[in-house]
């Protein structure tokens, strides 16, 4: 599935390409917003929150790169005892403004996204019973994510957005084949171009 999609994003890419000349104005940006992130597996009950910084470039009118991180906690209390959780996320996206073929200098805006990177998951567990088991563990994913930003224009310049960003993370841990999980994360989120 991730395959396909990049396929599909990287063949996007190549035909948008045609249609994107080299832009004088070159247009950095950065992103700051909160993040949630949801389990869609067998850990349902799963949900982190927190936040993330981006910062990136267009090459072209519709091509751009950017670098991002994201950090959520969660909080767990069941009758056995609790858990507490920190969820970190590091990684490279690639962007495709495809809004800009169909409906440019529009209020708003359609941008797919690729990403792969990198995630730490480090969880304290407490027995209720005795507070005598205390156990902490780290574990390290490979994360590819598929997604897309949805963005209103602020100003008339374009310059300030607001995104909201569904995307799917497939975590894949980095010494077990098959273990990880698939997260839906809801990125709600400020872009400044300049």
């Amino acid at each position: 599935m991730m395959k396909f999609l990049s396929i599909l994003f990287l063949a996007l890419t190549a035909v948008v390409g045609v249609y994107a000349e080299e832009t004088p104005s070159k247009k950095n940006f950065v992103e700051v917003g909160g993040v949630m992130m949801q389990d869609l597996g067998d850990r349902d009950d799963l949900t982190y929150w927190g936040g993330g910084l981006s910062l990136g470039r267009y090459f072209t009118p519709i091509w751009g790169v950017s670098v991002e991180g994201k950090l959520g906690t969660r909080h767990k209390k069941n009758e056995y005892g609790e858990t507490d959780a920190v969820l970190g996320f590091i990684g490279v996206n690639g962007h495709a403004k495809v809004s800009e073929l169909f409906m440019p200098n529009s209020i708003l805006e359609i941008e797919p996204t690729v990403g792969i990177g990198y995630s730490w998951e480090t969880e304290d567990y407490v027995d209720h019973d005795d507070h005598r088991w205390d156990e902490k563990s780290t574990s390290h994913f490979i994360v590819p994510k598929v997604g897309v930003n949805v963005a209103l224009n602020l100003t008339k310049s374009r310059n300030l957005q607001f995104i909201v960003t569904p995307e799917l993370a497939f975590y894949k841990h980095k010494d077990l084949k098959n273990d990880g999980g698939t997260y839906l994360n809801v990125n709600a989120k400020l872009r400044l171009t300049f």
